[in-house]
């Protein structure tokens, strides 16, 4: 059991990590259509 909360703990945070990125990109004037392209090339 807490095998399985630090799994999803631990994909929680790099999601976090993951979408700031994104987050910190377009604050920065890269225009999101931009973002959702390289978004979904990535995965």
């Amino acid at each position: 059991m807490a095998r399985e909360n630090a799994s999803a703990f631990s994909r929680r945070l790099i999601r976090r990590a993951f979408m700031g990125k994104y987050l910190l990109a377009w604050l920065l004037g890269v225009p999101a259509v931009v973002l959702v392209v390289v978004y979904l090339l990535a995965h």
